[in-house]
């Protein structure tokens, strides 16, 4: 039995001496959780609202009223690291920046709608590109040619904006009677060299501040879809799934990759 003792102090004294010259380990933390950006959360529940509606069309669907005049900031990649409408390039020795927005026509689905607010429209900027389905088919034409078809379904947000800071007056829209501001550029243009052009444009972003606004009919979201059709010179189709945030921009800022503001638009 006295052994026995010894034996077990003995491996209680090694044992301590072991956890003295070895700490002991310490579970990692998890990394602390960032609550989504609201407009991408809001698109992105928008989609799955669409999806639901699309297979019950009584579903009954939120305005989310409840998000309106939630601030957001929301940065938007450049140097080709995403599809979307903030446009950086490097050309015959000038660095060029851009945000390349389309129209929402937002009451085009509306029978009920006069001609003008058929006609009402907003500036989308596209926040996001996600392929949900990449897949190929062989397809022939009346005529009997052949080629392969890329088919892609895609899911497509956007920020529909209500208001936007008065940009820059392109050439073609001067002298006009009245104003619109949505033919308003956003551009930035230098000319550098290689290595002066590099280091602004690693990193380069977009930055969109502003709050969550309302359509006219006070929704927040509305959703749409468009497509294109492929042919024998250009076999290529696509779905696309597009959902509009209504917001009130208050700042655009196009930005360098060592965070240097290159140019900036705010509202008044």
């Amino acid at each position: 039995m006295h052994c026995v003792f010894v034996a077990i102090a003995a491996l209680a004294i090694a044992g301590g001496a072991w956890a003295a010259g070895h700490p002991a380990r310490v579970r990692p933390q998890s990394p602390p959780t960032v609550p989504p950006n609201p407009v991408v959360a809001l698109a992105d529940q928008a989609q799955v609202e669409r999806r639901a509606a699309s297979h019950d069309q009584f579903a009954s669907l939120p305005t989310h009223s409840d998000e309106i005049g939630q601030p957001f900031t929301i940065a938007i990649r450049g140097d080709g690291k995403g599809v979307n409408d903030f446009l950086d390039f490097y050309h015959d020795g000038k660095l060029t920046m851009m945000l390349a927005k389309t129209s929402f026509y937002y009451n085009r689905h509306d029978i009920n709608a006069s001609i003008d607010v058929y006609t009402a429209h907003v500036p989308a900027i596209q926040i996001s590109y996600a392929t949900t389905r990449d897949s190929s088919y062989v397809g022939q034409n009346s005529f009997g040619a052949t080629a392969r078809v890329s088919s892609s379904t895609n899911h497509v947000n956007y920020i529909a904006a209500v208001e936007l800071p008065r940009g820059d007056v392109p050439e073609m829209a001067r002298g006009l009677r009245v104003e619109d501001p949505e033919l308003d550029s956003y551009e930035w243009e230098r000319e550098l060299d290689g290595p002066q052009a590099k280091a602004i444009y690693q990193g380069s972003k977009m930055v969109m501040e502003g709050v969550i606004a309302s359509f006219p009919d006070g929704k927040v979201t509305k959703c749409d879809a468009s497509a294109g059709s492929a042919t024998i010179s250009e076999p290529s189709e696509y779905l696309n799934y597009e959902c509009y945030v209504a917001a009130k921009v208050s700042r655009i800022a196009f930005i360098a990759g060592d965070g240097t503001v290159l140019r900036e638009w705010k509202s008044n």
